[in-house]
């Protein structure tokens, strides 16, 4: 899938750390399509913010409950408020969480997490869960006035019975839906740690290269470092700086992005799918996959289950094989939750070869291929065909 910002490709930076990742998440076209839909559907303000964030999340925000504007303005009303969404985001770390602040409007932050990271919150709030009392706003008036601020008091009357009361039933609905943006942007942030950088280090360009056209084996480090000529430790330096992660890690990601594509097909069991994309053991499979996607493989595919579309998807046509490759390919139709277009995603079974790519040497032939591996390439062709 391309990643675009507001219409233009975009290019992962450099240094793939949490502040990049969650900057590229902020301003992806995901979250702008959705942030603006949501508004429109609910009236309700959204908001992306880092884990560690303290700032008013809405203020100057579209949708933003005019009563609060009011109190931002204020400064202990303002510290007020921001220690209502620092509360909500402690409880929120693991799951969504909603808590009325001091004067009974509800807050709430639903976790953005990469497996075991947390990135960040989506945020909403601001509206009442039941009608508001005269006893309530003279109840605020007087927590105001002993704050010692001076408030136009006619406007601020006028901005609490104006804010927005929702069913609860209904307000909940809306958190569902962000719940639902969140998994999309934490699958997005693991897309974003494994695009190619660029103008990046032809070493680590060829060292992406050669995982990509043998992840489904037995690869080590020391194998990939040969190749490049240089010593296990300095090429472990050197990927890590390139890629923002270490070379264990990279490869367990681009196994699971493969293992995400397999799931999609419910001919393949998840132990196919485990050691046909390379993972040794089905304990080290389900361990990783969630630790990087959150959830473990037969959660995962249960949650595309439950969302997929109600029409049923058109299968794409099956392309011709290709001389120049080896590989199997099936065409796997992927209903895209950003933009609902039907695309056609390349699912690769058992595609090796040798990895042509400037002075790298041809290695992929002699990397070792078990027979179980073997197996499993054979019985994932089998099923394509």
């Amino acid at each position: 899938m391309n990643l675009r910002l507001h219409g233009k490709p975009f290019q992962a930076p450099e240094a793939n750390g949490q502040k990049e990742v969650f900057t590229a998440l902020a301003e992806s076209d995901i979250y702008h399509d959705f942030a603006n839909n949501f508004r429109r559907a609910t009236g309700l303000p959204v908001s992306l913010t880092p884990a560690q964030f303290w700032r008013l999340a809405h203020n100057g925000q579209p949708r933003e409950n005019p009563f609060c504007a009011l109190l931002a303005q204020h400064s202990p009303a303002c510290t007020a408020c921001l220690e209502a969404q620092h509360k909500v985001a402690q409880l929120a770390a693991q799951s969504a969480q909603t808590i009325e602040c001091v004067h009974g409007l509800c807050e709430t932050a639903v976790p953005v997490r990469a497996g075991e990271q947390l990135l960040g919150f989506v945020r909403t709030g601001q509206v009442f869960l039941r009608a508001p009392t005269r006893k309530e706003f003279e109840r605020v008036l007087k927590r105001l006035a002993g704050w010692g601020e001076k408030f136009d008091f006619v406007k601020l009357r006028e901005a609490y019975f104006a804010t927005r009361v929702m069913a609860p039933t209904q307000y909940y609905s809306s958190v569902g839906l962000l719940r639902f943006l969140a998994r999309e942007l934490a699958m997005l942030s693991n897309q974003i740690v494994l695009q190619q950088v660029h103008n990046e280090n032809p070493i680590i360009t060829g060292a992406k290269k050669f995982i990509e056209a043998n992840y489904h084996a037995e690869i080590t480090l020391r194998q990939v470092a040969d190749a490049a000529h240089l010593s296990p430790s300095y090429f472990c330096k050197l990927f890590k700086l390139g890629t923002g992660i270490n070379f264990n890690c990279y490869v367990s990601r681009l196994r699971v992005e493969k293992a995400k594509y397999l799931l999609l097909n419910p001919q393949f069991r998840v132990t196919e799918i485990g050691f046909g994309v390379g993972f040794g053991s089905l304990t080290h499979f389900n361990r990783s996959f969630k630790e990087i996607a959150g959830s473990s493989p037969t959660a995962y595919r249960a949650q595309l289950d439950s969302r997929r579309n109600a029409r049923p998807l058109k299968p794409a046509n099956q392309p011709k094989a290709s001389a120049a490759s080896p590989a199997t390919v099936s065409r796997v139709s992927l209903l895209t939750s950003e933009n609902r277009k039907l695309l056609a995603v390349d699912t690769r079974i058992a595609g090796h070869g040798p990895l042509e790519h400037g002075a790298w040497p041809a290695l992929s032939s002699r990397l070792p291929f078990g027979p179980a591996t073997s197996q499993i390439q054979q019985r994932g062709q089998e099923r394509v065909h």
